[in-house]
């Protein structure tokens, strides 16, 4: 399946990425790597995550790490829309409704 990230996913990619940088670089090129394997997981095995209480928005924990990507899927792609630590509050369904 294609994978297409949102604005909003890419800007969570480069923040996340910002926030660990000072912290770890090398921790940073981790975390970076595992969320990508996750998409990429995900344009393989679309089915494999779970349902949200949100319409149409499904998640998928990032393996060793403690991110969650939200995202759609249409019957071409997974739209990824929100990559979130998952030590935050859950997104609103109005949050994930702009992306």
């Amino acid at each position: 399946m294609k994978l297409r990230l949102t604005p909003q996913a890419t800007q969570d990619l480069h923040d996340i990425r910002a926030y660990l940088v000072p912290r770890s670089s090398s921790g940073a090129e981790h975390v970076r790597l595992a969320i990508e394997s996750t998409i990429d997981l995900l344009a393989l095995f679309p089915g494999i995550a779970r349902n949200t209480d949100i319409e149409d928005v499904r998640v998928i924990l990032v393996t060793s790490y403690p991110y969650l990507v939200y995202h759609r899927l249409t019957k071409r792609e997974v739209v990824v829309i929100h990559i979130r630590h998952s030590s935050r509050h859950a997104p609103t369904p109005n949050e994930l409704r702009k992306w």
